[in-house]
């Protein structure tokens, strides 16, 4: 088949290798330097620009990887060209790109969140805030590139957070903080039927032990040892199946990916979050872990109904751990040398996110500059090999990075004490 992914970034590196090694003639835009030596890139000015260029060049599927196309209304505006287009429509990605509107979507069809509530006006927070115990939870309801969310025991912080989104976004949503584990869980969609592709457990923060700022992602592993069958249909029970019916109800079409951010407490199951694409940097690790074709599947998935289980996975662990550079999120470095960020084998590769290639080689050019992933039969051999990698850089005095991607495994992993009778 004939796939153009759209999108520049790790995710969309991932999706290229993959759909390449699935057979398939790929092309991306608008793509990047490290996209480039896989595939043919090139660039688009708008919407109409990208569509003639699809039809010309008689492309197939359409793979839409940014939030931002979506919530632009690109599935609409490509209908009409008869490329098979994974990803939604604008309406429906109103799941991703407005919260309150999720949330209310998720009160009327009865999927657990936590309780919250919705407001458009600065004068509203602080009175908000009271209705709830710390630590304040506070999103900005529109896209934010995985950092409109701030977690603070501060009643100052929080206010001064809510008013600076209500800047930028229509509304803001305040919800009740819950604890537990975090899941990544990511389904493929068409309409009715729908398949799990992978789940994987999420490292937000920007250092060690979950602290320091928010950031889009600092690594991921797959899957997460604690979510079992038992939990997987649980989700699909309490928020795959009712999420379908939801749209189907509403009469919004939906097909593509589906990522649910989920808090996983015991045999209680949240929903943090819709998303209407894949992540980053979950995409990594899922798709090391994933050993069927996306386009095959998706194409299964037009004579199917409910909950197809034909997506099958390679053996063992596959993780990522993202460098950034130095003064990420808020300031990055940019523009210094990244030499000699290559592999040559299939079980360790290297995604490109933020990264340029001028005369000298590759130079960081982004926030979050690349990934190292990696697919091994163990969590532990995941880590060696990946940061014995990285500890080889050259470049370790400009780049930040978590070293504890996955350790939160082992508390699930590691054999339970057995307590002596004497």
């Amino acid at each position: 088949m004939k796939v153009l992914v759209l999108g520049s970034g790790g995710r969309e590196h991932a999706l290229v290798w993959h759909l390449l090694k699935q057979g398939h003639q790929v092309e991306a835009a608008p793509g990047s330097d490290a996209i480039s030596s896989l595939c043919k890139v090139w660039n688009f000015e708008n919407f109409e620009q990208l569509k003639q260029r699809c039809i010309e060049n008689h492309f197939e599927f359409l793979i839409v990887g940014p939030e931002k196309y979506l919530c632009d209304g690109i599935a609409d505006f490509m209908a009409s060209t008869g490329i098979q287009i994974i990803g939604p429509t604008k309406s429906s990605s109103k799941l991703e790109s407005d919260k309150s509107w999720a949330k209310s979507f998720c009160e009327r069809y009865g999927i657990p969140t936590a309780r919250s509530l919705s407001l458009k006006s600065a004068n509203e927070i602080e009175d908000a805030l009271k209705q709830f115990r710390t630590p304040y939870v506070i999103k900005a309801s529109g896209l934010a590139a995985g950092k409109g969310v701030l977690i603070t025991n501060s009643l100052q912080d929080a206010r001064e957070f809510g008013e600076l989104c209500l800047k930028s976004h229509d509304s803001i949503v305040i919800e009740d903080y819950i604890q537990g584990e975090e899941v990544s869980c990511f389904y493929l969609v068409r309409d009715k039927a729908y398949c799990f592709i992978g789940a994987a457990q999420d490292h937000k923060r920007l250092s060690d032990n979950d602290t320091g700022p928010n950031t889009g992602g600092m690594g991921a592993y797959s899957p997460p040892p604690f979510f079992n069958n038992e939990l997987l249909q649980q989700v699909e029970r309490q928020i795959v199946q009712p999420t379908i019916k939801g749209l189907e109800t509403e009469g919004l079409e939906y097909k593509g990916f589906l990522f649910l951010g989920l808090m996983i407490s015991g045999s209680d199951i949240s929903l943090l979050e819709y998303n209407c694409r894949l992540g980053d940097p979950e995409t990594q690790s899922i798709l090391m872990k994933l050993d069927s074709d996306i386009i095959t599947m998706y194409r299964r998935l037009a004579t199917e109904f409910g909950n197809q289980s034909f997506a099958t996975f390679n053996p063992g662990v596959a993780m990522n751990v993202v460098i950034a550079a130095k003064g990420y999120p808020e300031a990055p470095m940019k523009g210094f040398a990244l030499p000699e960020i290559q592999s040559d084998s299939e079980e360790l590769k290297i995604f490109h996110s933020g990264t340029s290639r001028s005369v000298r080689g590759y130079e960081a050019n982004g926030g979050r500059l690349f990934s190292v992933a990696c697919l091994e039969e163990s969590l532990l051999e995941c880590q060696n090999r990946i940061y014995n990698l990285i500890e080889s850089f050259k470049f370790l005095d400009h780049v930040s990075f978590r070293r504890d991607i996955g350790t939160r495994a082992y508390k699930y992993l590691l054999p339970t004490k057995r307590v002596s009778n004497g």
